[in-house]
C-alpha cells in the first residue's frame, strides 16, 4: 500500500456513547471501517443493529474484529484470562501465564462469532485488531493471534505505531502542545501516572514493555507478519487519540504523501450530541471513562475536518484493509 490511509473506529459494540459517536462518523463518511467487540452481553445485538442501519442508510463500510481479553466476558473457558465471569483488566493480567493454546481458542471463537453474524448480511470480516494492543507485546500471544489471521486470511493492524517510525508528527515541535489543550494533557498524564508511576500494572513484563517501547520489538513482529503473508499497513497512527486537530490531520497527511507510505488512522469516538458525563458511571467493563471527554472531542474534530478533500489534494488514497 502506497500513499494510502485506512480510517477505522475502535470499540464498537460496548455502549451507546461509543456506538453513537462511531455512527455519526460513518454517516458523514469520515471513517470507512469499524473494529467491533463481541465480548459484551449485548455486543451481537448492537452489531446487528449497526448492520441493519448500514442497509437502511445505504452506507458502504467494513466491519472487523476487535479481539478483547481485557474488556467484557470470554466466549470460552479462557483459563488464566478471567476474574470471575469477566476478563481481567489490562492492568491486572499476568500475561506470561496465559496459555497460547487457550488464547488461540478464544480468538478463534470471537472471530467465528463475528463472522457468523456478518454472514447474515453477506459480509466478510474485513480485518482483525486487539483491544489495548496487548497481544502484540508478547511473542507467544502474538503467535496465537496471527495463527487465527493466517487461518482465515485476515489482514491485521500493524504492530508498528506511528510514534515508533521516522514519520513526523508535528512541525514545528511546539505544535505538540497546542492541539492537545488542557483536557488532553490532563487525561494523558492521569493515565500515565496510574499505569506506570503508581505501578498499577501488575505484570512486570508489560510494565517494562510500555516503559521501553523499543522500535525493534515492533519491527520484529511486522517481519513475522510479512513472512506469513498477512496483510497490514506500514503503521497505525497513535498520534490522533487525545490530540485531534486540523493541524494534526494536515501534518499526518503530508507525511503519508511525502514518504509514500500507508497507515491506519484509528479513532476512539464518542457521542457529540450528549454530555459524556452522563455515561461515565455506566462505563462498560474494560473501557476507561477518563477518555470519554476526549472521545467526544475527537469525533467533533473529525466531523469538522474535510478529510476526503484534504487527502485527495495531497494524492493520498483512502481504502479499507481488503479493498
Amino acid at each position: 500500500m502506497k500513499k494510502q490511509i485506512i480510517l477505522t473506529a475502535d470499540d464498537f459494540g460496548v455502549c451507546d456513547f461509543i456506538d453513537e459517536g462511531i455512527k455519526q462518523a460513518l454517516e458523514q463518511g469520515k471513517i470507512n471501517a469499524v473494529s467491533a467487540m463481541v465480548t459484551h452481553d449485548d455486543s451481537r445485538d448492537r452489531l446487528k443493529r449497526l448492520l441493519e442501519w448500514r442497509g437502511e442508510k445505504n452506507l458502504d463500510f467494513q466491519v472487523g474484529l476487535h479481539v478483547s481479553i481485557t474488556s467484557g466476558k470470554p466466549l470460552t473457558t479462557a483459563n488464566g484470562m478471567k476474574d470471575g465471569a469477566y476478563f481481567k483488566l489490562v492492568n491486572t493480567h499476568s500475561y506470561k501465564e496465559i496459555d497460547p493454546h487457550v488464547l488461540f481458542d478464544e480468538v478463534e471463537t470471537q472471530y467465528n462469532y463475528l463472522q457468523h453474524t456478518l454472514d447474515e448480511y453477506g459480509l466478510k470480516t474485513d480485518h482483525m485488531t486487539n483491544h489495548h494492543g496487548v497481544l502484540y507485546f508478547f511473542d507467544d500471544l502474538f503467535a496465537a493471534y496471527r495463527k487465527v489471521a493466517v487461518r482465515h486470511g485476515l489482514p491485521v493492524r500493524s504492530p508498528i505505531p506511528w510514534s515508533a517510525t521516522d514519520l513526523k508528527t508535528y512541525k514545528p515541535w511546539w505544535r505538540l502542545i497546542l492541539p492537545i489543550k488542557i483536557e488532553g494533557a490532563k487525561t494523558g498524564l492521569s493515565v500515565f501516572v496510574d499505569n506506570l508511576v503508581n505501578n498499577e500494572l501488575k505484570d512486570k513484563e508489560l510494565r517494562d514493555m510500555l516503559k521501553s517501547q523499543k522500535k525493534e520489538i515492533f519491527t520484529r513482529k511486522a517481519y513475522h507478519l510479512s513472512q506469513e503473508q498477512i496483510l497490514f499497513p506500514y503503521c497505525f497512527c497513535d498520534t490522533i487519540y487525545g490530540q485531534p486537530s486540523a493541524k494534526n490531520f494536515d501534518t499526518l497527511l503530508e507525511e503519508v504523501a511525502a514518504k509514500e507510505t500507508s497507515s491506519e488512522w484509528m479513532f476512539h469516538l464518542g457521542d457529540t450530541e450528549k454530555n459524556h458525563k452522563d455515561f461515565i458511571q455506566s462505563a462498560p467493563h474494560g473501557i476507561n471513562p477518563k477518555y470519554f471527554k476526549i472521545r467526544s472531542r475527537e469525533t467533533q474534530e473529525l466531523l469538522n475536518y474535510p478529510l476526503s478533500t484534504a487527502a485527495q489534494d495531497r494524492g493520498v488514497g483512502i481504502r479499507t484493509y481488503r479493498v
